[in-house]
């Protein structure tokens, strides 16, 4: 009886030739990202374009404008200005 030896269901009693499908692969017309705007966010990351509502720093509310965020914090000129927490 013959040794019969196939690969994917090709018979190799010649050259083969498997294509994307045969193991598994992307085609060769696939389009691979190359910049990370060309990424589909599936995973719900915050973008750009979502809105926040409200950040705080230090407890500090900031301003949220064109993308970033800014707080302004009082800085005490005085000593009294100051706020004892009792941490010396």
């Amino acid at each position: 009886m013959p040794i019969i030896r196939r690969i994917n269901n090709k018979q190799l009693n010649s050259n083969i030739t498997l294509t994307y499908s045969d193991v598994k692969a992307l085609p060769d017309t696939t389009k691979i990202p190359s910049k990370v705007s060309e990424l589909v966010n599936d995973t719900k990351f915050i973008t750009k374009a979502d809105t926040i509502q409200q950040i705080y720093v230090n407890n500090t509310p900031a301003t949220i404008s064109d993308g970033k965020a800014e707080v302004t914090i009082g800085i005490p000129h005085n000593l009294s200005e100051l706020t004892a927490d009792n941490k010396h």
